[in-house]
């Protein structure tokens, strides 16, 4: 959260921004502390498709 900040505040020179972003990501993670099923759960990675793009990216 740290980064994010200081990479909106440096970077954008936006203070008012990195608050807001910050307070959005907060305000969403403490939704789904409350209400984990609404978000999609991410699929599990499989191994063949990080082996298949590692191995055609590295030809």
């Amino acid at each position: 959260m740290d980064d994010i900040w200081d990479y909106i505040v440096a970077e954008l020179q936006n203070p008012v921004a990195a608050g807001k972003v910050i307070d959005r990501i907060m305000e969403t993670v403490d939704a789904l502390e409350s209400f984990p099923s609404q978000a999609p759960p991410f699929p599990p990675p499989t191994r063949t498709g990080i082996s298949a793009t590692w191995s055609a990216a590295a030809t």
